[in-house]
């Protein structure tokens, strides 16, 4: 989701938008200065389940079991 599209968003200002970049940030998804030039540039595009939980999660199938990969 780009900048631009976050900011559209209702009670999601500019203030918010920093506060996101910060943990992004903090948990080593968006590298430190990348997305603060005000671009419009896309945060977070590169988040993914094992960068926000530190390790892939299983995937459970449409019967409730987990998946084996």
């Amino acid at each position: 989701m780009s900048e631009n599209e976050l900011l559209s968003l209702r009670n999601f200002g500019q203030k918010s938008l920093v506060e996101l970049r910060e943990k992004l940030q903090e948990h080593g998804v968006l590298p430190e200065g990348a997305g603060s030039d005000g671009s419009g540039g896309a945060i977070g595009s590169g988040v993914t389940d094992e960068s926000l939980n530190g390790a892939a999660s299983p995937t459970t199938s449409t019967n409730g079991e987990e998946d084996e990969e």
